[in-house]
């Protein structure tokens, strides 16, 4: 029996987490690691750039991932994430455009 690629029903199952998170499979904040994928990322207070900063994450900083929500536009990218810089102990929300994480398993929780 031939082989079929997963990797549609994998991006199907992300994006259907994002909208309807089950409780069931709702992420805790110590569940979820990710990391920035640029330096000098902002970690502002709210999901807006006008926002204050508390600080700045870079390539090497890993992330606790909380949960997401919608804030401003980030080049065509409206999903935020709340984190926690973990080499600095910030707190705040990054845009996802500069935030990865192994989606395989789970994805983080509305905010």
């Amino acid at each position: 029996m031939p082989r079929r690629s997963t990797s549609a029903g994998l991006v199907v199952l992300y994006l259907a987490s994002l909208l309807w998170p089950s409780p069931a499979t709702a992420v805790t904040s110590d569940d979820l690691e990710g990391w920035f994928t640029d330096d000098d990322v902002a970690i502002r207070s709210e999901p807006r750039l006008s926002a204050r900063i508390h600080g700045r994450g870079y390539r090497d900083h890993k992330v606790t991932l909380h949960c997401f929500t919608v804030g401003d536009d980030v080049d065509g990218i409206k999903d935020w994430l709340k984190l926690t810089d973990r080499t600095t102990n910030v707190h705040g929300f990054s845009s996802a455009k500069y935030v990865s994480f192994d989606w395989h398993h789970e994805a983080p929780s509305k905010c």
